[in-house]
């Protein structure tokens, strides 16, 4: 299907989202450590996730689980 504003392909969803299908998950042990850098160690929320290589919503979420 072609893009009339941008002359190119429109991309399909799994393109988009580069077919990634699965969800990751984490062990509790590895979801207390990432709140702990957050709530023990003084990181920002955004610092803390970069470091610990997850989103910043599931780190906030597994904060304020932890609070």
């Amino acid at each position: 299907i072609p893009d009339t504003k941008l002359g190119g392909k429109v991309s399909t969803i799994n393109e988009v989202f580069n077919d990634k299908t699965t969800l990751t998950t984490f062990s509790t042990e590895f979801k207390l450590d990432a709140a702990s850098l957050v709530l023990d160690q003084g990181y920002s929320i955004p610092e803390a996730a970069n470091s610990m290589g997850v989103g910043e919503t599931a780190l906030r979420r597994w904060v304020d689980q932890l609070k």
